[in-house]
């Protein structure tokens, strides 16, 4: 029988890659992992683009990164290929977006 102790235990649907298990042992036990959200200006306009099996997950956004209240984008994304596809104007302010589980 084991005798010792965990720091660390997680359960996966699937196999991790070499690359996601190397980056989950750099980043510590402390750093739950997520699903990716990618932001791409093209003129006046962002695409954000996150995994479509993300379903637990919910797009927020917030002007003030350091006190701000961030609040759920209620607009519904675009599915194609199973990702997750949401075109919206640039602000005038900075805006700073997160998936939140």
């Amino acid at each position: 029988m084991f005798s010792g102790q965990y720091w660390d235990f997680r359960i996966w649907n699937g196999a991790l890659t070499e690359n996601q298990v190397a980056n989950l042992y750099k980043a510590g036990p402390s750093v739950v992992a997520g699903p990716h959200l990618d932001i791409v200006p093209s003129g006046n306009q962002i695409t954000l683009q996150w995994p479509a099996n993300a379903s637990t997950f919910i797009l927020q956004s917030t002007t003030n990164i350091a006190g701000g209240t961030w609040n759920a984008v209620t607009t519904t994304p675009t599915v194609v290929n199973s990702v997750n596809y949401l075109t919206m104007p640039m602000a005038a302010s900075q805006t700073y977006f997160r998936l939140k589980p």
